[in-house]
């Protein structure tokens, strides 16, 4: 995890299949850590391997508090199920706005849904104090 990608692709977006390990997965972490709204598809028998990359989509939330300039969007694709709360819960104390939407194109009996957050409020501040 010592790469620190440059925003190279800020303000693009990614779709990438199989996202939830091998290529697929490299290929989501290289894009979210570039600064890429990244959307991720899997099959639902990898739900062990979607949660982990749930937990790294959180991780491309917290280097977007980096690069985002105040007022910007991050989107991500995820699976509804429980694991995705926590992006959510990230997402609302860092953005005006945060949104579930299921696109028109998705199967009704399909869980993903994408998380819409807009409104960044700029670079959280750090936790915790030096003060004793």
């Amino acid at each position: 995890t010592s790469y620190r990608g440059s925003g190279r692709l800020a303000g693009r977006k990614a779709l990438v299949t199989g996202g939830d390990s091998g290529i697929g997965r490299a290929a989501v972490i290289a894009f979210a850590r570039e600064g890429a709204d990244v959307a991720i598809n899997y099959h639902p028998d990898e739900e062990a391997d979607a949660q982990e990359v749930v937990a790294l989509v959180e991780a491309a939330a917290e280097f977007a508090f980096d690069v985002l300039e105040p007022g910007g969007t991050f989107v991500a694709k995820v699976l509804a199920g429980g694991a995705e709360l926590s992006l959510q819960t990230l997402l609302k104390q860092n953005f005006d706005k945060v949104a579930n939407v299921k696109p028109p194109a998705s199967r009704a009996d399909s869980s993903e849904k994408f998380v819409v957050a807009q409104g960044f409020r700029g670079k959280p501040e750090p936790s915790g104090s030096d003060e004793d």
